[in-house]
């Protein structure tokens, strides 16, 4: 006979953890993951106790110099360099140092204006200075993009810290009435002036050919005689003159050769002559050179002969000479 049919069965709820049990389950937890990061932590500072670090230069970044050069430079006009040492309270010096490059260089302002050239290649010490101001000098029609370096070096010898970076001059382009008026006085075909007449000497050697310059006057020429004068010093107004005398003293001819000048201007300027007629041995030339916009303070013009040295010249020493213009 078929049974008879069961009440289904109710199931019975799981046993509750107590209250305690879970209190004291999460207490073993936690106190757990303490132990364990104290374990990691002291790992850590021990390793680098025996490795001489300390515990704050394992997230600490080295030392850097940030630098800031100019955007715009051009040739001629003042630039200023700014650089910053991060991460480092050391005493100790800064020091400019920049790639020599191709038709270009910088110069710094020192007294009476007079442009003195920073040396390429070469460690410039400024001491604890964050900046330089350097005038960028560009020969040619193109851009230069010159790199350089700013170096610190602590005081206590410790190692140095180099940033680099790289600056970009232009040609300077300045409208035509802006540059200087630069007139050479000279004889159109013979190699002396008609105002002083020169006699021809004999030679002081018979070897290749010599090439001696001399500066003779500086002034300011009058507007109403032409004439060069000396009784003041020239206004940056005036037509500067500068007379001087280049003799070929050696014992051969010179052949075809050249002259520049640099001029003392507000804008630094170089003058490069056209072809000059041979120069005998014993023979000489003199030329009056007129400039305008003479620098506030003025400053050094300097004539060189034979400045690419066409010239098989016996004695180079003597193919400069400078004069001060104040």
């Amino acid at each position: 006979m078929p049974e008879a049919p069961k009440a289904p069965q109710k199931l019975l709820p799981a046993a509750k953890e107590s209250i305690a049990m879970s209190f004291v389950s999460n207490a073993l937890a936690i106190a757990g993951f303490i132990i364990l990061t104290f374990i990691v932590m002291w790992g850590v500072v021990h390793v680098a106790s025996l490795s001489n670090f300390s515990f704050s230069a394992l997230f600490a970044s080295s030392p850097k110099i940030e630098i800031t050069v100019p955007k715009g430079a051009v040739s001629g006009q003042p630039a200023t360099i700014l650089w910053k040492l991060t991460r480092e309270d050391k005493p100790g010096s800064f020091s400019f140092l920049y790639q020599c490059e191709q038709n270009f260089s910088f110069t710094t302002r020192g007294f009476a204006d007079i442009l003195n050239k920073v040396p390429c290649g070469a460690s410039i010490n400024v001491g604890s200075s964050t900046s330089a101001t350097m005038i960028g000098v560009v020969v040619g029609t193109g851009s230069v993009s010159v790199p350089f370096s700013v170096i610190f070096t602590p005081a206590d010898g410790s190692a140095r810290v180099e940033g680099s970076a790289k600056v970009s001059v232009a040609p300077a382009v300045q409208p035509v009435q802006q540059i200087p008026v630069v007139q050479e006085q000279k004889p159109a075909q013979k190699p002396i002036t008609e105002k002083v007449p020169v006699k021809k000497t004999a030679p002081v050697s018979s070897g290749p050919a010599d090439l001696s310059v001399r500066i003779i006057a500086t002034g300011y020429i009058d507007p109403a005689s032409g004439a060069l004068l000396m009784n003041r010093a020239p206004n940056p107004g005036d037509i500067v003159g500068v007379e001087f005398d280049i003799a070929n003293i050696g014992g051969s001819p010179t052949g075809t050769w050249y002259f520049d000048a640099h001029l003392p201007t507000a804008t630094p300027y170089t003058y490069t002559s056209p072809a000059q007629a041979s120069l005998a041995p014993g023979a000489h030339i003199m030329n009056t050179l007129r400039f305008t916009q003479l620098a506030p303070g003025g400053g050094l013009f300097t004539a060189i002969a034979n400045p690419s040295s066409q010239v098989n010249d016996a004695n180079r020493t003597n193919n400069e000479a400078a004069q001060v213009i104040y």
